[in-house]
């Protein structure tokens, strides 16, 4: 036992001994000014730089160490610093050491400091002289002999940095800055040429154009190959924490921090890029869209290949929300110059509005609800000129639109609805739809637009529009504000449009409106059996026929317009029977609400329309009321000048009304209690008047009023544009003297008018005049007079209706004339066809004859 300790002792003795020995001999070998001064040499020769040492040591173990290491800028450090480093340590390899060679095989650098410089045409760097040598190096030394190994030589399998930094500085126009510090690195590799494992961590700071950030903490790791190539190939992965966004606030708002996790492979020529963000803790605001607060989640996923960092061809851009909602695919060129040009497609599925609008700028009373089925978009071109496709489904969303207290329009979810345009967008140039189309339930809408340019005072403006036939039975499901209920029959579009916006003329409409079967309740108003077309002319526009019934009362309108410029309207309409108390409830309704005698009707603008020409004449077989009953009512008028405003209105009307009577109502009620207190109803043959237009004031030439009690005649102005009237009514009993008429003057607003007794010397003697023209009639002689009346006009059906139906016997003739003919048309085809069929038969009975004694001719010859 004792043996073996002596003998262990004596070994350990020995290599200690031997270790000595050898530091003894390193020492003599590699003296620290000896290594200072090969390192500086070396150094220097490779890159022809300045460099300083401020010392140098030697360990068996620790190997060099140096301190105080300075590399200039190109040539010497009158032109600056481009490296120093506090520390720096160089690990040997032993086996060369017994050649008396030394060669370094790992480094570590404490406190290192690199500041990096890019030149005014932003191309060159303060490094690019450096990497010149390292691509000559290689074909150089190759060309030569082998030459004796050098006694000394860097080859790198080990690298650390600890606590460096690195500052970047821009001569270009660009003026971009960066930071790094608390820059951490470990780097394993066999040599700067052979690939190299990185790991890193650091902070970093920039600067562009007024946009700064700092403090971004940065971590990565992969491996980098050729590293002294001028494009290094790397594969690394990175993730970067806290990357604030307040520099950029003035862009959308941006607000809070980013974190973001990348993958980056190839060489800056050509790199593949995956980038994931996190966008939770940052804010923005896209004005009337959208707005992110800080804190609701956000995250993005991205996969591009990036070439010559001038294109990007991306492979799935995904946007998340609660879940992804978004993906976008396509190529994006030219992206770091003023014109980029870009080719995406962007897809969103079972996209949840809650999810999507949560803070969304949505107008004022919208609602979305469900789920976004499908959005395909996709845009092409550049920033100035984009060509966009879109397509979306909207089957599972709900909208509803209440701006006010009731909703305009309402879509339940399980509804169709797709929506899809194609077109061109030129910046400040113009917008074209080449077609868009939408369908809602069974409603189909197409069509195409185009506005040019998009700024200005004024932008030209073409648009069609087209739609199917459209069932109106679901009109009130997307239109629930529409007063009416039980809505029925179809309706069809078919129109184009040109003209300017703003609108400052007629615009051309070409195509029509036509509608068939439709029929409503509308406040209690039935119409039913609607039907007819109002077609669209250069020339203006034109309703031939419009017919249907009101309240069961059959009714016809026709009209038109001619020259939008100068427009001639014209209007002629027929309603067998009025039944006003329909409209009682509405009345009723109205007359809650108190009228002031001092409001002023607000004064509409002409909105830029021409004054047009208003012709045309109204009929009604029949009125009654609960208070009014009378017979044929004749409303004709011919007017100019006629505006919104109607100031400068002229030109005249008639009203006709034979027979009937009048119970106390509104203002007449006011007026006979003045004639006559205990006088509550009128038996009257005939109301009439003769009116006068010019320039906004309607003259009352002459009104009367023929009953059985009294007559009425009335004269005076009314002021349209103000709604005012001056107007002086004069009532006789039958069989009065003049002097026992009752004067009695109606002025001021037509809202709430001051109805006075006056005295009758005021009131003028053209008005007395024409009372007196007015014979009274006994209440006997006003029935008998409309019983003849009414005789007349029945008489007058009879001799119509008998007409229609010798119209209709003569059209059934003719009808069964032209059956006939037409049978005895086809009775002769049917005996021509038969007949060529016989002699086709006989023809081919002989040519069969024929070609039968041929054979019969030949056999015998045989």
């Amino acid at each position: 036992m004792k043996a073996w300790k002596k003998l262990f002792l004596g070994i350990a003795g020995f290599l200690a001994l031997a270790f000595l020995a050898s530091a003894y001999a390193l020492h003599r070998a590699f003296p620290p000014e000896k290594i200072k001064t090969i390192l500086v040499k070396e150094i220097q020769a490779r890159l022809r730089r300045e460099v300083d040492l401020a010392d140098a040591s030697v360990g068996l173990l620790s190997g060099i160490t140096l301190s105080g290491f300075r590399c200039s800028e190109t040539p010497d450090f009158k032109s600056g610093t481009f490296v120093e480093c506090e520390k720096l340590t160089l690990r040997w390899a032993w086996r060369p050491l017994l050649q008396k060679r030394l060669e370094i095989k790992g480094m570590e650098l404490q406190g290192p400091k690199i500041r990096v410089v890019r030149h005014s045409d932003g191309k060159t760097y303060n490094f690019s002289d450096l990497l010149a040598l390292s691509q000559g190096a290689a074909p150089q030394a190759a060309a030569k002999e082998p030459a004796a190994k050098a006694p000394f030589d860097i080859k790198f399998s080990r690298l650390k940095i600890v606590q460096g930094s690195f500052s970047f500085k821009d001569g270009s126009p660009e003026q971009l800055e960066a930071a790094v510090t608390r820059f951490n690195l470990k780097a394993r590799g066999s040599s700067l040429t052979e690939p190299v494992e990185l790991d890193i961590a650091m902070l970093f700071s920039a600067r562009a154009k007024g946009v700064a950030f700092k403090g971004v903490s940065v971590e990565a790791s992969g491996i980098v190959s050729e590293i002294l190539a001028a494009s290094p190939k790397f594969s690394l992965k990175a993730k970067a924490r806290g990357i604030p966004l307040e520099s950029f606030k003035d862009f959308y708002g941006l607000s809070g921090e980013l974190d973001a996790d990348s993958e980056v492979s190839g060489m800056m020529s050509s790199l593949s890029v995956r980038l994931g963000v996190d966008a939770s803790r940052a804010g923005f605001t896209i004005p009337q869209i959208w707005k992110k607060p800080a804190g609701s989640p956000l995250t993005l996923e991205l996969e591009c290949r990036v070439d010559g960092m001038r294109s990007a061809e991306i492979s799935n851009l995904s946007v998340s929300l609660a879940k992804p909602f978004l993906e976008i695919q396509g190529k994006i060129q030219n992206f770091n110059t003023d014109s980029p040009a870009f080719d995406l497609r962007l897809l969103c599925q079972h996209a949840d509005w809650d999810e999507i609008i949560r803070s969304a700028a949505l107008p004022p009373g919208m609602v979305l609800e469900g789920s976004l089925d499908r959005l395909d978009l996709a845009v092409s071109g550049t920033p100035k000129k984009i060509r966009f496709e879109a397509e979306s489904d909207l089957k599972d969303t709900g909208i509803s639109y209440a701006p006010g207290d009731r909703a305009l329009f309402k879509k339940s979810r399980g509804t169709h609805l797709a929506l899809e345009c194609d077109g061109n967008y030129d910046q400040g140039s113009a917008l074209e739809l080449e077609k868009f189309s939408a369908s809602l339930g069974d409603w189909d809408v197409s069509g195409s637009a185009q506005i040019l340019p998009l700024t200005g005072a004024k932008r030209a403006v073409k648009a069609s529009l087209s739609t199917n036939v459209m069932s109106m039975k679901n009109l009130n499901d997307f239109l629930p504000s529409v007063p009416s209920a039980g809505v029925e029959g179809t309706a069809q579009v078919q129109m184009s449009f040109s003209g300017t916006l703003p609108v400052g003329s007629w615009p051309k409409i070409l195509g029509w409106v036509e509608v068939k079967g439709l029929g409503a309740d509308i406040d209690g108003l039935a119409l039913a059996d609607v039907s007819g077309r109002l077609s669209f002319s250069e020339g203006g526009l034109d309703l031939p026929n419009l017919s249907g019934k009101i309240s069961g009362e059959p009714f016809q309108i026709k009209g038109s317009l001619k020259n939008p410029v100068s427009p001639v309207i014209y209007v002629e309409g027929r309603l067998d029977h009025l039944d006003l108390a329909k409209f009682a409830g509405e009345k009723k309704a109205d007359a809650k609400t108190p009228v002031s005698a001092s409001s002023v009707p607000p004064q509409p603008g002409t909105q830029g329309l021409p004054p047009a020409r208003v012709t045309g004449k109204f009929a009604i077989g029949k009125i009654t009321h609960p208070n009014f009953d009378s017979g044929a009512f004749n409303f004709e008028w011919d007017l100019s000048q006629v505006t919104p405003r109607l100031d400068k209105v002229s030109g005249t009307a008639k009203l006709r009304t034979f027979g009937g009577e009048v119970t106390n109502i509104g203002s007449v009620e006011k007026i006979l209690k003045i004639i006559n207190p205990s006088l509550s109803i009128l038996y009257f043959k005939d109301i009439g008047g003769d009116f006068e237009f010019k320039e906004g004031t309607m003259d009352i030439k002459d009104f009367w009023v023929e009953s059985d009690k009294l007559t009425v005649s009335a004269a005076g102005k009314l002021r349209l544009p103000e709604r005012t009237c001056s107007v002086e009514i004069l009532a006789r009993y039958s069989g009065a003297a003049l002097a026992a008429s009752i004067p009695v003057a109606v002025t001021g607003p037509l809202s709430a008018p001051r109805i006075e007794k006056k005295g009758l010397s005021l009131f003028a003697e053209t008005l007395q005049k024409k009372i007196l023209r007015i014979q009274p009639r006994s209440k006997e002689d006003i029935e008998e007079e409309k019983r003849i009346k009414e005789e007349k006009v029945a008489e007058k059906v009879e001799e119509k209706q008998e007409k229609n139906a010798a119209r209709a016997e003569r059209e059934g003739e003719k009808a069964e004339e032209r059956k006939q003919r037409e049978e005895e048309r086809l009775e002769r085809l049917k005996e021509k066809e038969e007949s060529r069929k016989e002699k086709e038969l006989e023809k081919l009975e002989r040519k069969k004859e024929a070609e039968e004694e041929k054979r019969r001719q030949k056999e015998e010859g045989g």
